[in-house]
This record gives C-alpha cells, structure tokens and sequence, in this order.
C-alpha cells in the first residue's frame, strides 16, 4: 500500500486570524460576524480540492477597569491606567479630577475591539499628586449590548468609578 501525502492549508475570511491548524483542526481568533473558513487540499499527483464553510461567531466581549496604578512603577502593567477589554464596537473613557475637570480622555480601539491608550497620570504634560480620581467608561460591544458598567455593592451597575493614582 502506498500512502500518498496530502497537503492543507487553511485560509480565514477579513477579521479573523489563525492561531493552530493541522490537517484536522483549526483554531481561530476573531471578532464578532460572519465570516468564511476555506480549506485547500492537494496530493503529490496534483489534485486540488477545496472546501469552505460559514462561522458566525457571536463573541460577547468583556471590560475590567483597574483600580489603582503607580506611574513611578517600573512594571509594565502596573504603570498606567489601561481597561482591558474585548469585543469592543466603540469605547470613551473619561478621567476627572476632584473638581470634575476632564484631564484625561481616548476613544481609540484596537482592530479586535480592545483599547489602545492609557492615562500616565498627567495632566498638560505635568505629573499629577498622588489621589483619587473619577472615570467614566460609556462601550457598546460589538453584538451591540451596552456595557453596563460595574457592579456595586448595592448590585447595581454604573459606567463610573474612581481610580487610585499612587507616587
């Protein structure tokens, strides 16, 4: 008996990305849609195949919001303040001091839905004191649910809450 070898390959429609494949398995990352999986197969004698299949995929997305940072800090994560977040259709963060005054405001998303700028405790290019300040978070995933904000004690929700900014 003479095994003869196939070779795939996958291909993934705009927005998604492989991250594993073999010959049986594909593992994708993407964000939320429709959205066509194709794989091509051909043998050492030259046939070609192909084969290609619709995903919708439904992804709900998350938010967290740190609650302290330390600009001085050499570690990386611990810097600046940066929600993490996924599946994001749109996002604005705004950060207040204790007089309400807007300091610090983006709106810049990643492709997949994450947000790209954090606040480095500065104001107008001058470290700001040690204290606590406002944010406000107003996102829409991209299945189009709200965020609801976090939850309180109370077990209600709110889109604000303050951050610890420590020297």
């Amino acid at each position: 008996m003479i095994i003869i070898p196939n070779n795939f390959k996958w291909s993934v429609s705009d927005k998604l990305s492989i991250i594993d494949s073999s010959e049986n398995n594909i593992t994708v990352q993407g964000g939320y849609g429709n959205h066509t999986i194709t794989l091509e197969t051909y043998n050492s004698f030259g046939c070609y195949s192909t084969y290609s299949n619709s995903l919708f995929i439904n992804s709900f997305g998350s938010l967290y919001i740190p609650n302290a940072f330390a600009p001085m800090n050499p570690a990386n994560k611990v810097n600046s303040f940066k929600p993490i977040g996924t599946g994001l259709k749109s996002y604005e963060i705004t950060i207040f001091d204790a007089w309400g005054n807007i300091i610090w405001y983006s709106n810049k998303l990643s492709e997949s839905g994450s947000p790209m700028e954090s606040w480095n405790g500065s104001y107008n290019g001058k470290l700001l004191q040690s204290g606590v300040y406002t944010w406000k978070i107003n996102a829409v995933f991209n299945n189009g649910t709200l965020w609801k904000g976090i939850q309180k004690k109370s077990g209600k929700y709110s889109n604000m809450g303050t951050i610890l900014l420590i020297r």
